[in-house]
C-alpha cells in the first residue's frame, strides 16, 4: 500500500520537502505496520488491539524518518511531535481496528450470494 501511494504521489507531483526520498516516507510505516501484524499472528490478540499497535509503530516510524530525512527538530521539538505522531496512530489504529472488525463480521455473517446465513 505504501508503494502505490508514493507512486501515486510521485506521478501527481505531490514531492514536498523529501524530493526523492517521497516513495520511502511512504514505504517505511507500512513496513512496520505489516511486521507489526504479522508478528502478532500468533496468540489471542483482537484485531483492534493489533491495529492500534500496528499503526502506532508505523506513525513513530514515519516520524522519525521524517525527522532524519527532513526535519532535524531540537529535542524538546522532537519529543513533542513523536507525542502527537503517537496520539494521531493511537486514534488512527483505534479506527482501523473497528473497521477491520466490522468487515470481518460482515464477511462471516454473509454467504457467497448475499444471503444472510441464519443458524449455520
Amino acid at each position: 500500500m505504501g508503494a502505490m501511494q508514493a507512486a501515486v504521489a510521485l506521478s501527481i507531483g505531490m514531492v514536498g520537502s523529501m524530493g526523492l526520498l517521497l516513495p520511502v516516507s511512504y514505504v517505511v510505516p507500512g513496513i512496520v505496520i505489516d511486521t507489526f501484524m504479522i508478528a502478532m499472528l500468533r496468540g489471542d490478540i483482537s484485531i483492534r488491539v493489533k491495529a492500534f499497535v500496528a499503526n502506532i509503530a508505523g506513525s513513530v516510524a514515519a516520524a522519525i524518518f521524517a525527522e532524519i530525512a527532513v526535519f532535524h527538530l531540537p529535542l524538546k521539538a522532537l519529543a513533542v511531535y513523536l507525542c502527537l505522531a503517537t496520539l494521531s496512530g493511537a486514534i488512527c489504529g483505534y479506527l482501523a481496528g473497528i473497521m477491520i472488525e466490522s468487515i470481518n463480521d460482515i464477511k462471516n455473517n454473509k454467504s457467497g450470494d448475499g444471503v444472510e446465513n441464519e443458524g449455520e
